[in-house]
């Protein structure tokens, strides 16, 4: 078998070849990161570009939403079911609606259709006062003889107001009375001196606990036809007085009313 001699100067010829290789090689492999780093650069550009594009063309081709008005508030009235407006409940009381129910709420008497605002509720259960009381309204009406100075009455006005705790029923007199009071006028045809008889006597058939009676009396309710006279010493004056007298189913004496009439 030969013997294989290595010299300095093989080595040096490995040596140099190697080193040749060597740069070869990382020649080679820089060249081809370049290469990589430049394609991945135009791919992300143009991903970036496509990115983009898409982004504009999505927001060309979107429709912006449509944002509707808030529907308008529909009218306040006294019908909506709504205590609305300057109404104390619903659609009833102040100034607009009518007037409420009882056991509605209320601010004022105005705000209920009868009775009164009670601690902000309407009640119509009437206050009772206990009595039963008659009044005058108004001024009687008369005519007059001017050659005889006789006079009837043609209109008289009463109101009468039950306060008591049951219905009452009852009379009423009406007489005609001297401006002094001492005499009574209704007698037939003028005929002086102390009456008798009333001027007129009406019934009064029935008034509620709490409630009122208005009433008009005219020249055919006095069906008596009594006279008064507007002369003599017991008249002496201008006018003469005009007397309503209350009593109940027993004639016992309820209430007295008087209203002086000008001649």
């Amino acid at each position: 078998m030969g013997e294989i001699i290595i010299t300095y100067r093989s080595l040096e010829r490995v040596a140099y070849w190697i080193a040749i290789v060597v740069l070869l090689v990382l020649l080679i492999m820089s060249y081809v990161g370049d290469k990589n780093c430049d394609d991945a650069e135009e791919i992300t550009a143009e991903t970036d570009d496509d990115v983009e594009a898409g982004s504009d063309a999505g927001e060309d081709d979107e429709t912006p939403p449509v944002v509707e008005d808030d529907p308008p508030e529909p009218d306040e009235t006294c019908t909506d079911g709504i205590e609305n407006q300057d109404e104390t409940d619903v659609d009833c009381g102040g100034s607009t609606c009518d007037p409420c129910a009882e056991g509605k709420d209320c601010s004022l008497n105005r705000d209920c259709e009868e009775g009164e605002c009670k601690s902000g509720e309407c009640d119509a259960t009437p206050d009772l006062s206990g009595d039963v009381t008659v009044e005058i309204v108004g001024t009687p009406q008369y005519t007059a003889n001017e050659d005889t100075n006789v006079a009837k009455l043609t209109e008289l006005k009463v109101k009468i107001e039950n306060g008591e705790d049951s219905m009452f029923r009852g009379t009423l007199e009406m007489w005609v009375k001297s401006p002094n009071e001492l005499y009574y006028l209704n007698q037939p045809m003028g005929d002086e001196g102390e009456g008798s008889n009333p001027y007129a006597e009406m019934s009064i058939s029935s008034i509620a606990s709490g409630a009122s009676l208005s009433k008009t009396y005219t020249d055919d309710n006095f069906d008596q036809g009594y006279l008064f006279s507007l002369t003599g010493d017991y008249v002496g004056g201008d006018d003469f007085w005009i007397e309503v007298v209350l009593y109940d189913n027993d004639h016992s004496l309820v209430d007295v009313a008087k209203k002086k009439v000008t001649v």
